[in-house]
């Protein structure tokens, strides 16, 4: 029952926001008992096939960017590799998600604007993104955040395109992680097959709404993400 909850809300959050899934699962996951490094791996394994009912119901609406996609896919791919080495160094990783977050909320609010002069900043996005996600720290969340505040693009774009980005570095980091004994896919079922509802409902509710109102929806939602992250980091000291 609790990993259906868990699978379910995971879904709805990875739906909506296009991002976010393992957010939410990870702190759940560890109520079940996993330690911090299976959660997050094992938070991946279940985003990765809710990601891909998003990415339907997003196509549906044409909301899905494949160009921009592709585009940072291969960086992302690059950061991946080495998020699932660190993986097995990091003793601690929420307080590595504590300063990403609050950097987040930092750069969503209030954007340098020296950013957009640099010519290397979709390679180091798209990197630093793939980075953080294939440790489960929430790396979609940064290149949702650059694609709006410095490319311009709508939040609903911005999403499309973090999820079709997802879905091969979560693939190649569920396959490493699963290698590396941290991902028991059977104990995740429950939450998978409970989360396809959830995306389901996530997605379209995420299509109903004006563009600038899920933006700002967002907004609320990294800066609650950046403060409870904070707040437990500043706990545990």
């Amino acid at each position: 029952m609790k990993m259906a909850l868990l699978g379910l809300v995971t879904g709805i959050a990875n739906g909506f926001f296009g991002s976010g899934g393992g957010i939410v699962a990870v702190p759940m996951l560890k109520k079940t008992g996993l330690e911090p490094k299976k959660a997050h791996a094992c938070s991946l394994a279940i985003t990765l096939p809710l990601s891909v009912i998003s990415a339907v119901f997003y196509s549906f609406g044409g909301k899905l960017d494949f160009k921009s996609a592709l585009m940072c896919i291969p960086f992302g791919l690059a950061g991946a590799l080495i998020g699932t080495k660190l993986m097995k160094k990091i003793s601690v990783i929420e307080e590595e998600a504590g300063k990403l977050f609050q950097e987040a909320r930092i750069l969503r609010m209030d954007l340098d604007t020296t950013l957009t002069k640099h010519s290397h900043e979709k390679i180091l996005a798209a990197f630093a993104a793939g980075l953080l996600a294939s440790m489960g720290v929430g790396g979609g969340m940064i290149l949702i955040i650059w694609l709006t505040a410095v490319m311009g693009m709508s939040q609903i774009d911005a999403q499309g395109v973090n999820l079709i980005y997802f879905l091969p570095i979560a693939a190649l980091s569920v396959f490493i992680h699963r290698k590396n004994g941290l991902i028991d896919l059977k104990a995740m079922l429950p939450a998978i097959i409970a989360g396809t509802v959830g995306a389901c409902l996530g997605a379209y509710g995420a299509r109903l709404i004006d563009t600038g109102l899920l933006g700002k929806i967002f907004s609320v939602f990294v800066i609650f993400i950046g403060i409870k992250e904070l707040w437990g980091a500043a706990r545990n000291k």
